[in-house]
Formats: structure tokens, C-alpha cells, sequence
């Protein structure tokens, strides 16, 4: 690498001009003793319309938004929440979507004097047009099916499980006119990968869904199992201990899954020599990124997600402390205390080779893709340190945005995960963050020099938690090409809605 490519890359660094903030809607309230609030937000991108849902300890509103936030109509229960989905022991809000009954709101509902101890997903439906609120549809999961992954796909919602007895996924969707469906897929996990003591849902663990072109950070992106959705289609990237990305595609029409692993000839721990290495994936639009690390060397691998051909690959030595000039590596700790400090190539590998490996991808002021690699550990320090690898046993919740006052149901699991850290003694909660960025063209692929290394991802992030620390349920979604932010603003006891922007 020549020193001046070397320079350009140092002088990468750059900064977005700050946020301007419009808010757009206010929602006050005068808090019970017992207050707590909850919100979500539904898009209909057909009509350009927006469903606002915000839910207390006592009732549920929602609120009809033009494109230009005018209020177009508000419905509430008459009744509280008697008749709606949060009149049960514990909701645990995950995803809206619409359909032809209206805006949708999917919640996992457990309540022992209704099903005893099952879990059964309850969907709120809202339709302006009739003026009407209902919580008449459902299913439920039996005690056999592990949930795994739920997304949203157009008008259609999924919820999936794992059967650990048959080996098979299981796939619950809500279609038109909130018809519910459902299908067994067959994995035949054991001829392709021996999970060994395990059971066949912790082969999903730790696991996050997305879009293709879904902007993240690296604390999702170090998950282990991902699922990016497309319109007829999700595929599933998984993070495997000594093993290359597995990727599992599974058709929405057909219900048939594809599996294979990804080739990585030529990457370190897949060259015949016996070494240690760890990696992960990220899709993003039309790219798959892959981080691989060992011990003498940090390599970036961006393939073609459908072909699952290589497309460019590069590789960072152990000793080359010059390839990150500038400020675009970092090892940071979150908790009782807070540092941050550069680092050499080699402390950068050793704390990669030590911690939860993560990718994650995002676009610049320009367009082209900030990827973000490093680790991001939420652990234990102090009281004898962390350490790294082995069973532990999790507590998992059913997922989505908490949306009532008592703890949702979880499921405990055991899983092997030989890069997270793990620590049950006493000490300080942290977070342990070490990354570094470089950024791609968007077309190419190739690395960019003299480019904005900051995200618009990063940005918000920046904003959400360093400009409104007394927000609460915080939620970024896009509505007719506009980015927002909505919050609980406990200080002002409101609801808020600001639209974001950068300051030309």
C-alpha cells in the first residue's frame, strides 16, 4: 500500500453538520402514579398514510397522519383495554404491517387464566375508514416450537419457530384479510452442520432480522444469526464456531430451504493451515460484506449475495500500523467508567480475536457504504475480569417493543457461543466496543479514500442518546422519505415526533 493512499485514508475522517430537528407532533399527557407509555408506528405506503399507536396503563389511541403530518383522524376504545390486545397479563409488541382490515399491530400475549401457560400472538387491527378496533385474530404456538425470527413482508406478517423434535421450522403468517397460515419446512440440519449437544433452535440464537437495505451499528451487527428480508424471500446468514458463513435461503412462495456455505478459499482458517479465526456478515443492498479475523490478519470479503461469487477482498497485516491512519480505529468501555483510545493493528486483532465479531453497514453524506467492523461486548469487569466462550444459559423474551407494565414471557435456552463473553460474578456492567471503518464505493466495491467515515446511522445514534438523554421508547422510522424520531419525553410528560434533517 502506497503512502499516499495511506495519507488520503487518514485524512477520511469527517464529520455531518449537525441535525436539525422539526417536531411535528406533540401527544401530553397528565401521568397516573403508575404512568408508563408505549408507542409504535404503522405505514401504509400506498395511501401515504401513517397509524400512530401510543398506549398507557389505562387506554390505546390511534392517530391518522397525512404525509405532511396532519391529523386526519384519531380512534379510541371506548371501553379502555378491555377488548384489545393489551388487556391480558403481559403484551410484548413486535411489528405492524397493513392489509385489507386496516393498520395491524402483532403482539405476543401471555395470560394464565386464557391458555394457561401458552403464548399465543394477538393481532390489533385499527380501520379508520369504519371507524372500528378489533382484536379478533390469532394463533398460537404449542410448547414444541422455539420462536427464532418474526418480520413483516409487505401486507404479510411471520412469525417463525424451530421444532426441536423434528428438526423443522415452522412458519405462522398472517395474509389477506388476516387469514392465518401454516407451514413446516424441513431443514435437515444434521447432514449439513452437527450442532452436537445442542438443540436445533440454538442454531438460530442470538439472531436479528433486517432488510436489505436496512442502515445498522455494530452492536446488531455482532450478532450471530441474521435474517434479511426480501419481498419473496429471507435469507438467513449464520455465525458458526470453526465453520464459514452459513447461508439459508428460504422461498415465501414455495416454503422450500436452500443451504450452503459460503466459499472462503484464499481467506486465513481456510488455507489447509490449522489457526484460529472468526468471522461475520452483513448483507446490504446488493453486497454481502464478510469480516474474517485470525491471528495475523484482518480480511474484509465483499460477494455477491445471490451467486455468492467474490467480488474484491482486503486484507490488513498484523504489523501494518499504517493502513488505519487517522482516527478510524477505536477501543472504547461503556459502564462505571468511560475510555476511549486508538489502536495499533495488533491490539485491534487481539481484542477481535477475544471478543463478539461484528459487521455492519451504513451510507455516508456521499452515498457509498461505511462499514463498521470490530466487537461489541456487553459483559461484566471488575471482580476478577470476563472470559470468553462456552455454554451459557440465556433468557430470551419473545422480542419486540415492551408494551405494558409486567415482564413479557421468555424461554431459556443453553447455546455455545465462542465469542461473547460471559461473567457471573460481581462487578460493573459494561459495555466493551473496539471497531474500525473504512468505507466502499457503493458501485465498485473498492475502498474509498477522502470520504466521510461517518454514517448517517452513526449521526442519529449520536443525537438519540447524547441531545434527548430523558427520552424514552425511542423509535426512527421513514415516512414519504422523511426520517423521524419519536419519544416519550419524560421531563415534559409528552409524546413527540420530530422530523430530521441535516443542516445545509
Amino acid at each position: 500500500m502506497s503512502p499516499k493512499f495511506l495519507t488520503a485514508l487518514g485524512c477520511a475522517v469527517a464529520t455531518f453538520n449537525v441535525l436539525g430537528q422539526k417536531i411535528v407532533f406533540t401527544y401530553s399527557e397528565t401521568p397516573s402514579k403508575n404512568y408508563s407509555i408505549s408507542s409504535s408506528i404503522c405505514v401504509d405506503e400506498d395511501k401515504k398514510t401513517l397509524c400512530l399507536m401510543l398506549k398507557d396503563n389505562e387506554k390505546v389511541e390511534f392517530f391518522l397522519f397525512s404525509p405532511d403530518f396532519k391529523l386526519l383522524s384519531k380512534l379510541t376504545p371506548p371501553d379502555g383495554l378491555k377488548n384489545t390486545a393489551f388487556a391480558y397479563q403481559s403484551t410484548y409488541l413486535h411489528h405492524s404491517f397493513v392489509n385489507e382490515n386496516g393498520f395491524n399491530f402483532v403482539c405476543s400475549v401471555h395470560d394464565k387464566s386464557v391458555l394457561k401457560d401458552a403464548v399465543h400472538e394477538r393481532i390489533q387491527t385499527v380501520n379508520f375508514e369504519k371507524k372500528e378496533t378489533s382484536a379478533d385474530s390469532y394463533f398460537v404456538t404449542t410448547d414444541d416450537e422455539a420462536y427464532i425470527s418474526l418480520f413483516v413482508n409487505g401486507n404479510k406478517y411471520y412469525h417463525l419457530c424451530a421444532n426441536d423434535k423434528t428438526g423443522e421450522i415452522i412458519v405462522y403468517s398472517v395474509i389477506e384479510n388476516g387469514k392465518i397460515e401454516k407451514h413446516n419446512v424441513p431443514v435437515n440440519l444434521k447432514q449439513f452442520y452437527d450442532i452436537k449437544k445442542a438443540k436445533f433452535h440454538d442454531y438460530f440464537s442470538f439472531h436479528r432480522t433486517f432488510t436489505a437495505t436496512e442502515e445498522t451499528g455494530l452492536k446488531q451487527g455482532s450478532d450471530l444469526t441474521k435474517f434479511f428480508v426480501y419481498p419473496d424471500k429471507v435469507i438467513i446468514v449464520g455465525q458458526i464456531d470453526k465453520e464459514p458463513p452459513h447461508i439459508l435461503t428460504l422461498d415465501l412462495k414455495t416454503y422450500v430451504l436452500n443451504k450452503e456455505k459460503l466459499s472462503m478459499q484464499g481467506f486465513c482458517g481456510f488455507e489447509g493451515k490449522k489457526e484460529r479465526f472468526f468471522n461475520n456478515s452483513y448483507i446490504f443492498e446488493n453486497r454481502l460484506y464478510v469480516v474474517n479475523v485470525c491471528d495475523e490478519r484482518i480480511e474484509l470479503g465483499v460477494f455477491n449475495p445471490e451467486t455468492r461469487a467474490l467480488i474484491t477482498k482486503q486484507q490488513i497485516l498484523k504489523d501494518d500500523d499504517s493502513f488505519f491512519a487517522g482516527d478510524v480505529t477505536s477501543s472504547k468501555t461503556v459502564g462505571k467508567h468511560e475510555k476511549e483510545k486508538e489502536l495499533k493493528t495488533s491490539e485491534l486483532i487481539k481484542k477481535m480475536m477475544k471478543g463478539s465479531v461484528g459487521i455492519a453497514a451504513a451510507k455516508n453524506s456521499n452515498g457509498n457504504i461505511v462499514l463498521t467492523c470490530g466487537t461489541y461486548d456487553e459483559t461484566i469487569v471488575g471482580g476478577g475480569g470476563y472470559y470468553v466462550g462456552g455454554f451459557s444459559t440465556a433468557s430470551m423474551p419473545i422480542g419486540g417493543t415492551y408494551a405494558g407494565s409486567n415482564v413479557p414471557k421468555t424461554t431459556s435456552y443453553q447455546n455455545f457461543n465462542p465469542n461473547m463473553n460471559y461473567k457471573q460474578t460481581s462487578g460493573a456492567k459494561a459495555t466493551l466496543v473496539t471497531s474500525f471503518k473504512l468505507v466502499f464505493d457503493s458501485a465498485k466495491s473498492n475502498i474509498l479514500t477522502n470520504e466521510p467515515i461517518e454514517s448517517r446511522y452513526d449521526k442519529i445514534t449520536d443525537y438519540s442518546q447524547n441531545f434527548q438523554p430523558s427520552a424514552q421508547g425511542r423509535s426512527l422510522f421513514s415516512f414519504n422519505g422523511k426520517l423521524y424520531f419519536g419519544f416519550y419525553d419524560a421531563d415534559k410528560k409528552q409524546y413527540v415526533i420530530q422530523y430530521l434533517e441535516d443542516d445545509k
